[in-house]
């Protein structure tokens, strides 16, 4: 089965985090994917194959149909590229019509494009660096057996270049910095990429479970992952290579959902299931202050029966929570989780005043990503100042000199 891709990136420098209730920004109960932007923009797609955007935050909400041909999808993950290209996967059946389809926007997502189709093959995972470079995983069933292909895409989605060939189905995609992971299912294995998805290796993730389903980056060195069996967290401080079991107050028999952990202290975790009894989905939301040791529950008034389940974790440029529940529609935290408010570093050597961040150096080597993870811009400049008055209106990881944190544009 497909999980849904969940994009993290080091917020390490932020200190706060504060209790939150839970609220419904958008009733659809055919929700099946959300991301979220820079610029305070959510996007949701539904499974009658409509695509909502918001402006603020999910306050409000303007809609669109994906293709005048299409009438039911099973919308598998989106990747944007910057604030407005973004290409989305997704599997139409209409039986015996079956179709694996990719979509591109240019609007933000607004509007979409088909620019992949096949009859045998169903895009699964995807992973977009630039408009013409990326990687797909894709599903192709057999009649005694099931492939997933790990492929390149160069520009040509006619001509895609597989890279893996295997039974590995990916489930979770994690970036940070010029560093991506992509998880496999049932298989303590991932997929790694050092220099932003140039070049791929399978990896072993020693000493976790076969199960682990999420990764949450909170550096390059330290990282959390959860997985379906029975109360597993784990944390690693060597970027992925082994892991070890993070005690916790849950029940054993209680396995876990996704997880987002914004340093080493305060974590999220949303869904889960319940299997004292027999395994269902149910819908819990929790948030931890010790490193995963203890968890407390959220207080909402939506969804709590048995058989529901949460996906799509997200954290906006303000620091709510965003995700989506099976049956309701779109959920997010009333308030902020992550308070932007304290993002200055005594030690730094450089401060940003809402427009332009000035250095105490005479020249600025600089990477700007966004909270997803996606890099935007990256340079050097014989300057001790770099105007980002260009950005939209949002919460940036913006890095100069090898030292970063987050930062907020007005």
């Amino acid at each position: 089965m497909m999980r849904h891709i969940l994009f993290i990136l080091s917020l390490s420098s932020i200190i706060c985090c504060a209790q939150s209730d839970y609220e419904i920004a958008l009733e659809n109960d055919q929700i099946g994917l959300i991301e979220v932007l820079s610029g305070n923009r959510v996007l949701a797609f539904s499974e009658q194959a409509e695509v909502f955007w918001s402006e603020d935050n999910g306050d409000n909400w303007n809609s669109s149909h994906l293709a005048d041909t299409i009438s039911t999808i099973q919308p598998q993950s989106v990747s944007f590229v910057n604030s407005q290209v973004g290409f989305l996967t997704t599997r139409y059946e209409n039986l015996p019509v079956k179709l694996g389809l990719i979509f591109k926007t240019t609007d933000g997502g607004e509007t979409w494009e088909e620019v992949y189709r096949s009859p045998n093959r169903f895009p699964t995972a995807i992973h977009m660096t630039t408009e013409t470079q990326g990687v797909v995983n894709f599903y192709v069933p057999y009649s005694t057996t099931e492939f997933f292909f790990f492929d390149r895409f160069s520009g040509d989605w006619s001509n895609l270049e597989t890279l893996y060939n295997n039974s590995y189905e990916t489930v979770n995609l994690t970036i940070l910095n010029q560093h991506v992971w992509i998880s496999i299912y049932n298989e303590n294995l991932f997929y790694h990429s050092v220099d932003n998805g140039q070049n791929w290796e399978i990896e072993t993730t020693q000493g976790a479970d076969k199960s682990v389903v999420n990764y949450a980056f909170v550096s390059e060195e330290v990282a959390y992952a959860s997985g379906d069996y029975y109360n597993r967290l784990y944390k690693s401080t060597d970027e992925g290579a082994s892991w070890e079991r993070v005690q916790t107050n849950l029940p054993n028999y209680v396995e876990m959902g996704e997880v987002f952990f914004k340093n080493e202290d305060f974590g999220i975790w949303i869904g889960g299931m319940d299997c004292q009894d027999a395994c269902v989905n149910y819908p819990l939301i929790k948030h931890t202050s010790d490193g995963g040791a203890t968890w407390q529950d959220q207080t909402h008034d939506f969804g709590q029966e048995a058989g529901r389940f949460y996906s799509g974790l997200h954290i906006n440029s303000e620091g709510r929570v965003f995700f989506f529940a099976s049956g309701i529609g779109v959920m997010r935290s009333e308030t902020n989780v992550v308070d932007v408010s304290e993002n200055t570093n005594d030690n730094a050597t450089w401060y940003f005043d809402g427009q332009v961040a000035y250095s105490n150096s005479s020249s600025i080597n600089y990477q700007v990503y966004t909270v997803q993870g996606q890099l935007l811009y990256n340079g050097h400049i014989n300057e001790n100042r770099l105007n980002l008055s260009h950005l939209l209106t949002g919460l940036y990881f913006l890095k100069i000199n090898g030292q970063g944190k987050l930062v907020y544009k007005y």
